[in-house]
């Protein structure tokens, strides 16, 4: 399934973000920006260096990467070792960067 986008799609975007950003900066929320900046940041580093990281090691040690569970409810499939602990590390990271943001004081 694919969805079209078109102009007016780029500029509710640009608008709605926009809007979003001016409402979190007026009323000074900026804990909610961390906080989405660490869920979306802990997936990067998951993703994108702790998996093939993770899969190296893996291979090297001959670990099998045995599936852990199967989720049939929306479409996530097999979770397999490999996933659950490069999750696991990412969002600790993540986790141990929030509670360090949140920690110290940061002058305006």
């Amino acid at each position: 399934e694919s969805l079209e986008l078109n102009a007016w799609h780029a500029l509710g975007f640009l608008v709605m973000s926009s809007i979003t950003l001016l409402v979190l900066f007026y009323f000074k929320i900026y804990g909610v920006v961390k906080v989405m900046y660490a869920f979306g940041c802990s997936k990067a580093t998951s993703a994108v260096l702790l998996t093939p990281l993770i899969k190296r090691i893996m291979k090297t040690y001959q670990v099998p990467n045995k599936i852990l569970t199967r989720i049939e409810w929306e479409d996530i499939g097999e979770i397999t070792l490999l996933d659950a602990v490069a999750h696991v590390i990412g969002y600790s990271l993540g986790l141990v960067w929030l509670i360090l943001a949140f920690s110290y004081y940061h002058p305006e």
